[in-house]
C-alpha cells in the first residue's frame, strides 16, 4: 500500500509540474479517427493533417495547444479525411498569416460526395487589439450547397495564475439562403497547466427545425511534442466521438 501511495503521489506531482516543461517546434502531424452514430446507422471517419510553421514556435510560458496562436505564428496546413461507408472524401489546404497586429487566413476544400465534386473556399481578415485577442471577419463560398456566408469571429486566450489559462471563441455566420439563416458557435477550453485542458462546445442556428449541437473535449500532451485529444458531440439522435494523436517536430 505504501508503494502504491508513493507511486500515485509521484504521478500527481509529475502532472502538476508538467507545465514547467517546454520545447519549441516548427511542424506538427496528426491522425484522426471519428465514430458517428446517426440514429443507429454508424460510420467511421479517418483523417490525417500536417501543419508547417514559417518560423519555430516558442512554447515557453504558454499552453502548448495555444503556443502558435499566442506567438502569432504564420503557417501552412493540409488535411485529408475519408468516410468508411459514406462515399465522401475531402482534401483541405489552408494558411494563416500574421502581419504585426493584422491577420489573414484562407482555406480551400476539394470534396468528392458520391458522384458530385465540390470546391469550397473561405477567407478571413482580422486584427489583434491586444496580445491573446483576435477579431475577424470572414467570407465563405459553399459550392455544392450553392451558398455563401459572411461571419464575425473572436478568439481570446488569457493566461491565469499558476500556469492555468482560458481560451474563449465565438463565431456568428449569416448565409445567403432564402431565410438568411444565422448560425453561431461558442467554445471554451480551460487549461489546468500547459499540458492538460478540458473544453465545452455549442453550435446552433435559427433555421426551422435546427437542432443544437453540444460537445465536450479534452487534450493532453504526454510529452512536450506528443499529444492526444478526444471529443464528443451530440445533435438530436446523432452522436459523434473522435480522437486525434499528434507529434511535433
Amino acid at each position: 500500500m505504501m508503494k502504491q501511495a508513493y507511486m500515485a503521489a509521484a504521478v500527481a506531482a509529475a502532472l502538476a509540474t508538467f507545465g514547467a516543461q517546454a520545447q519549441d517546434y516548427q511542424m506538427e502531424g496528426g491522425l484522426t479517427y471519428a465514430h458517428v452514430d446517426a440514429d443507429g446507422s454508424t460510420d467511421s471517419i479517418y483523417g490525417a493533417d500536417f501543419t508547417f510553421h514559417l518560423k519555430q514556435v516558442s512554447t515557453n510560458g504558454r499552453p502548448l495547444a495555444e503556443a502558435a496562436f499566442l506567438g502569432r505564428s504564420s503557417n501552412l496546413g493540409i488535411s485529408y479525411a475519408t468516410a468508411d461507408k459514406a462515399d465522401v472524401d475531402a482534401l483541405n489546404g489552408s494558411g494563416e498569416f500574421f502581419f504585426g497586429d493584422f491577420y489573414g487566413a484562407a482555406d480551400v476544400t476539394q470534396a468528392s460526395i458520391g458522384s458530385e465534386d465540390s470546391t469550397d473556399f473561405a477567407v478571413r481578415a482580422g486584427f489583434l487589439p491586444m496580445d491573446g485577442l483576435l477579431l475577424t471577419v470572414g467570407y465563405e463560398d459553399l459550392d455544392l450547397a450553392d451558398l455563401t456566408a459572411i461571419s464575425l469571429g473572436a478568439k481570446y486566450v488569457v493566461l491565469l495564475n499558476d500556469g492555468m489559462a482560458l481560451n474563449l471563441e465565438a463565431d456568428i455566420k449569416q448565409y445567403d439562403d432564402q431565410d438568411d439563416t444565422i448560425e453561431y458557435t461558442l467554445l471554451a477550453d480551460f487549461y489546468l497547466n500547459s499540458a492538460l485542458s478540458f473544453g465545452v462546445r455549442f453550435n446552433d442556428s435559427d433555421a426551422d427545425g435546427s437542432e443544437s449541437t453540444v460537445g465536450v473535449g479534452a487534450k493532453y500532451f504526454f510529452t512536450p511534442v506528443i499529444s492526444g485529444e478526444i471529443e464528443y458531440a451530440n445533435q438530436d439522435k446523432t452522436d459523434t466521438i473522435g480522437a486525434r494523436v499528434a507529434m511535433r517536430f
